[in-house]
């Protein structure tokens, strides 16, 4: 594992080259902002020394007075962005957290202007990315070089196993949470080590021990997440609030793999081999059978986009299930051009007709006389104390159905964004429709679905 873990972090360790390199622009831009009459930090993992080689994205916070008001901020922030691009004869983009921000795009640099406020404690903060200097500070003061490093490595196997990153799209382990659990257990490998071997769901991790043991089993109560991570400059606030069940128990499946066979897979995953026509039908047959429904991605921020688009498969899974279409399991694909809701159901076509229960025989005759002669014309029957009749299904295939709430997606819990797609053009696709998208990024996303084999198996 040594030998491994060396060849990896040569990787991922920054050149004194590439160190020089970012160092200088950061001196520049932090120079271009000082001319804009503002004061300014770099943030964020290049400012904390964990930052892997390749990975161009500089933070710099630019700080306003308490006083001034966030509309105020808001546009000062961008206007130091603009004037900074303009400088560097560079593009640049305004982007969205809790309040819009500049990125500029400089050589192979991807430079974020982030306006916040400036306060000299937590318990003034104003905003949530008002946190993020206290955070650097930390972590800084916290880890060692050798941890640093330890950092990268745990970052790196975070996003070979598919499980880096907090936002929408992913909801797993950001990079501040890799920063504290090195902290916390004081390397990469007691890390893995103890994810794999004790890690449990309402694991709390405590860095400053801020709890006192007698009060983990209140914080399990309050906040019922895999992971508690107490952030150790806001005792108030969960690190790993973010961290899905799914990506969480992913997370200890690698460890424990990683573990009994050490590779580079885990870190660099191979690329999958995509699965032949033949195999491609077998694996779709096999699952019962597949449904997709696609359209185009809507032009909105991601993180939106991913929120949308999880809340609109939950709720098109359970108008499935409402009308007794078993759904084993749901997948969401998207990407610039178009955005695919997988269904994999256990059966695609159901019996023309359904036992419909009604009273039990013990309430007042009125009650069962109505509905015995509401369903006269098909018979109804008493069984074990029941009353029961068998009528017609309104929709027996799977696809007929979708087709049909989907013309009205409003009037079934879909994100206002996807309706407004839904409703330009939508298609559902079975098998041989789902065959013939299989292509590109799409295809690597339905042969990982299908095989349910991890990245680094390949």
């Amino acid at each position: 594992m040594e030998r491994i873990l060396k060849e990896v972090l040569s990787k991922l360790k920054p050149s004194l080259k590439e160190e020089k390199e970012l160092f200088a622009l950061s001196a520049k831009i932090l120079s271009l902002i000082a001319k804009q009459k503002k004061k300014a930090t770099l943030e964020g993992s290049t400012a904390k020394g964990t930052w892997i080689s390749g990975d161009h994205d500089i933070d710099f916070f630019v700080y306003f007075d308490k006083s001034v008001k966030r509309e105020k901020l808001e546009k000062e922030g961008l206007k130091v962005g603009s004037a900074v691009a303009k400088s560097l004869k560079s593009k640049f983009e305004v982007e969205y957290a809790e309040h819009p921000y500049t990125s500029v795009f400089y050589n192979n640099f991807k430079v974020d202007i982030v306006p916040c406020y400036a306060h000299k404690t937590l318990k003034e903060i104003q905003s949530a990315v008002d946190r993020t200097p206290f955070h650097t500070a930390y972590v800084k003061k916290k880890l060692s070089l050798k941890q640093k490093d330890d950092v990268r490595l745990l970052k790196q196997f975070m996003k070979g196993t598919g499980v880096y990153g907090a936002k929408e799209k992913v909801h797993g382990f950001s990079g501040y949470l890799s920063e504290l659990l090195i902290a916390y257990y004081g390397s990469f490998v007691k890390v893995i080590s103890e994810a794999a071997k004790n890690w449990k769901f309402g694991i709390i991790i405590d860095n400053e021990g801020l709890y006192p043991p007698e009060d983990h089993d209140n914080l399990r109560g309050r906040y019922k997440m895999p992971l508690i991570c107490i952030d150790p400059t806001d005792k108030n606030r969960n690190v790993g609030a973010a961290l899905e069940k799914e990506k969480f128990e992913d997370f200890i499946f690698a460890c424990r793999a990683f573990l009994k066979k050490p590779s580079e897979k885990f870190f660099f995953p191979p690329t999958p081999k995509l699965l032949s026509a033949a195999e491609l039908k077998k694996e779709l047959e096999k699952r019962g059978h597949v449904v997709a429904v696609k359209f185009a991605t809507p032009k909105i921020i991601e993180d939106i986009l991913y929120s949308q688009l999880r809340s609109s498969i939950n709720s098109i899974a359970s108008q499935l299930k409402r009308s007794e279409f078993r759904v084993m399991e749901t997948a969401i694909y998207s990407d610039n051009k178009n955005s695919y809701f997988i269904f994999a159901l256990e059966d695609f076509e159901l019996p023309k007709i359904k036992v419909h229960l009604g009273p039990p025989i013990t309430i007042p005759q009125k009650n069962q006389d109505e509905f015995a002669n509401k369903y006269k014309k098909y018979k109804p029957w008493v069984d074990n104390g029941r009353w029961k009749v068998e009528i017609p299904r309104k929709f027996v295939r799977a696809d007929d159905f979708l087709k049909e709430i989907l013309k009205k997606p409003d009037r079934i819990g879909v994100g206002s964004y996807i309706i407004k797609q839904l409703k330009k053009k939508r298609s559902i696709l079975s098998h041989n429709e789902i065959a013939k998208e299989y292509k590109g990024d799409f295809a690597k996303f339905l042969t990982a679905f299908l095989t349910k084999k991890k990245a680094w198996e390949w």
